[in-house]
């Protein structure tokens, strides 16, 4: 490559990772609105930990997260103090890496014209732009996903030894960040699979009996494989080791949703597979936090080379065989990272469940531009102007369309406040305004797991006063007698997190003559007189 191309690839790449920056940090601090107990509880474990120093490698609260995303957000807490933006302002960091880790793969696989259209797509994405600017860990299973593969691509190409050890390092640690990336070894294992046989193919080699299978390899050249997967097991094994002691923990909430507890499995597991493949196209995630509800993960334009460079892999995959290990890694890792939502029977389809195939559904659209617009040999006819342009125009709308989905037609809407639990952070506030020296207590009167003996959904309220001011948190089972003789002294507040008549009721009746009941916001308020 001669320096002017060298030069041209490094303004378009730049340009689309500057692009991807401002979609996933512009507005952080305010969008998406209010912070969702999920988000928070990486907060309230990111800020214990940064007080006791007991950062986990598994944080078994909230049926279970792995520790890695959650560390790297306390030191982000650290710097820069308990807000909602420090949390998702790391899944933003990751999010733009993914960008740059998918061009790199792309090129690596497939050239630079299908990856600078991968990287494009991703970029401007209503789908993965949600999820970078979302305090969740599953932002990291599309990272460590491209560049556990771009690496190892690389050390199969090149033979390097850093390409093997930062391959197997991104390969184990991804394994400490949401459990879709279980599939993602499975994956790995194939492609070697697949390439040692076109190895084989190439070298004539006949395949050795089972008892020469390690002196094989390493009398091959293979011998840098064993540190890769050494590399990998090193990375992996704090968070095996916790898993070995508490088995428990290893499925976690994935039992509770499988296609497999169902009394139907075969039934579920064909209409999971349904919902998940036309989530793309046609029927989106309904749930606000993950999308505008039931619009489709792809615009049509994006969707439509999807389908085109689908078609390309799998002609290429089923003519070539093994020798075609590029497009059967595209094939089979779409598949396999779908899993984690075709297994699954809750709110389906789900786009967060799905994350891992991200960077393969635009990897199947780079290439799919590829056939359209890199192939049709503009350089031939006197309108090749006109046909960049035309392109140009068509790229521009992909990126208005995704940003004026996000930034305006979701946002906007009174739907996604209430699935980021903006009234929770309300009552944080509104807590952190009143006198250090009152008694402020939270009913929390609303499901979920229990941590520290309340429903996880206190864990917005927590992480909003954490630092700022004391509350106490109870169930509505704690309103008796006792709770009113010991409660009301001037100035004392109690506040449900969610309406309920039959709560204020029983109030009312434990607390007569010595409360006043007043609206603030959308919570109410009893305060002592």
């Amino acid at each position: 490559m001669n320096l002017l191309d060298r030069k041209k690839e490094l303004i378009i790449i730049s340009a689309i990772i500057l692009l991807a920056a401002f979609l996933r940090f512009w507005q952080i601090g305010g969008i998406p609105p209010g912070l969702y107990p999920d988000e928070a509880m990486n907060g309230v474990n990111a800020l214990d930990a940064l007080e006791t120093g007991e950062f986990k490698v598994f944080y078994p609260d909230n049926n279970g997260r792995e520790g890695l995303f959650i560390n790297i957000q306390a030191i982000s807490l650290k710097i820069f103090g308990p807000e909602p933006w420090a949390l998702r302002g790391v899944s933003a960091f990751f999010g733009v890496l993914t960008i740059l880790g998918l061009y790199f793969l792309a090129r690596e696989l497939f050239g630079k014209n299908p990856a600078y259209f991968a990287a494009f797509f991703m970029a401007v994405s209503f789908w993965h732009i949600n999820f970078s600017r979302i305090g969740f860990r599953a932002i990291m299973v599309p990272f460590f996903t491209v560049f556990a593969f771009y690496f190892l691509f690389k050390a199969l190409r090149t033979q390097k030894l850093y390409c093997y050890i930062l391959a197997g390092a991104s390969l184990g640690l991804g394994l400490h960040t949401y459990i879709a990336f279980r599939f993602v070894p499975i994956l790995a294992i194939i492609v070697l699979a697949v390439y040692f046989l076109e190895w084989r193919q190439n070298h004539k080699t006949p395949l050795p009996s089972v008892r020469r299978w390690y002196g094989f390899f390493f009398g091959q050249g293979f011998q840098k494989l064993y540190i890769f997967a050494a590399t990998a097991t090193i990375c992996v094994l704090p968070l095996a080791v916790y898993f070995l002691n508490n088995p428990e923990d290893f499925i976690g909430r994935g039992g509770q949703v499988s296609v497999f507890a169902s009394e139907n499995p075969v039934k579920e597991l064909a209409l999971s597979t349904g919902k998940s493949f036309l989530k793309l196209f046609w029927n989106g995630d309904h749930n606000w936090r993950h999308n505008l509800a039931g619009a489709p993960q792809l615009l049509w334009p994006v969707g439509v080379l999807f389908i085109i460079g689908f078609i390309v892999s799998a002609k290429e995959a089923f003519r070539q065989k093994a020798r075609a290990l590029t497009h059967w890694f595209l094939i089979l890792g779409f598949f396999l990272l779908s899993l984690p939502e075709i297994l699954t029977t809750e709110g389906l389809p789900h786009a967060l469940r799905s994350i891992g195939t991200i960077p393969f559904v635009f990897m199947f659209a780079g290439l799919g531009a590829r056939a359209v617009f890199s192939d049709m040999h503009w350089k031939k006819t006197a309108h090749q102007i006109w046909c960049y342009m035309g392109v140009g125009a068509i790229l521009a709308a992909i990126a208005f369309l995704g940003a004026f989905q996000y930034f305006y037609l979701w946002d906007s809407r009174a739907e996604t406040q209430d699935a980021f639990s903006q009234g929770f952070v309300d009552i944080g506030k509104y807590l952190n305004g009143l006198p250090p020296e009152i008694q402020k207590t939270v009913i929390v009167n609303l499901g979920g797991v229990l941590v520290d003996d309340v429903p996880m959904p206190a864990a917005t309220v927590k992480f909003v006063t954490y630092g700022k001011t004391k509350a106490n948190y109870v169930t509505e089972e704690a309103l008796n007698a006792d709770f009113a003789k010991n409660f009301c002294q001037p100035g004392d507040v109690i506040i449900p997190m969610v309406y309920n008549q039959h709560l204020f009721d029983k109030l009312k009746l434990l607390l007569p003559a010595q409360t006043q009941l007043q609206q603030v916001k959308e919570f109410w308020v009893f305060q002592c007189k």
